[in-house]
């Protein structure tokens, strides 16, 4: 295939990339929310779902498609979803994924019963965001979050699994997906610590899975189904 397989990714350029992502999430997130609702009082998870959507999840998704174009030296949509490595899921894939996926909520489960345990006051919300049900009167939210969430999937996966992935595992090989999923981590630290604790399990599995398969779509699918029964379930007050 058309992978770029001159170009390896190493660790001290991972963690610099990840590192320059979370910083760009933290400017987005906790300063930006804050200065925004100070001088417009707009709910802060509208202005979360703007910020994070426009300057940090747009960005990633554009560079991942305009990397790949450059890469394929083409403007042809085939060769750019291969390039990324979305390619239709085989049966094996099929329930791997889903065995993920399971994987993945059970353990978040027991770690949402153990964590408060240990830790006092936990609460795995981020500290720029406190997001309680929604009332009748704010379903409109759901609509402002869809953008959000569909920029949030696309532009992480493509970036981070589509692009950067296929270039660790030049430089890392065998260590590609333990290596990824800290820096996976990384990227996440705007959102606190607690919700890194609680994310632990999407972190290993997910990035286990897109490297042993090499297809981008399993990404997707668990981090868009965990992403978005996470959302609704704290939108309708089920957690």
């Amino acid at each position: 295939s058309m992978e770029s397989s001159k170009i390896e990714l190493g660790y001290k350029h991972s963690l610099l990339i990840f590192g320059t992502a979370a910083l760009l999430l933290f400017l987005a997130t906790n300063t930006g929310i804050e200065i925004l609702y100070n001088a417009t009082g707009i709910r802060k998870i509208v202005l979360w779902f703007i910020n994070g959507g426009l300057f940090v999840f747009l960005p990633l998704f554009l560079l991942s498609i305009m990397f790949a174009k450059q890469q394929v030296g083409s403007s042809d949509r085939k060769q750019i979803m291969s390039f990324l490595r979305l390619k239709p899921l085989t049966g094996k894939e099929v329930a791997a994924t889903i065995a993920g996926l399971i994987a993945v909520f059970v353990l978040s489960g027991i770690l949402a019963i153990v964590l408060p345990r240990i830790i006092p006051n936990f609460t795995p919300q981020p500290p720029f965001l406190t997001l309680n049900p929604l009332a009748p009167g704010e379903y409109w939210i759901l609509l402002c979050w869809l953008p959000l969430f569909f920029l949030n999937i696309l532009g992480e996966e493509l970036f981070w699994r589509g692009l950067l992935m296929p270039l660790q595992e030049n430089a890392m090989g065998k260590n590609t997906w333990w290596f990824h999923a800290l820096c996976w981590m990384i990227f996440h630290i705007p959102f606190g610590i607690n919700m890194i604790l609680m994310l632990l399990p999407i972190f290993f599995i997910q990035s286990f899975l897109v490297w042993k398969f090499k297809n981008t779509w399993i990404g997707i699918i668990i981090h868009g189904v965990y992403n978005g029964v996470g959302f609704l379930a704290v939108a309708f007050g089920l957690v």
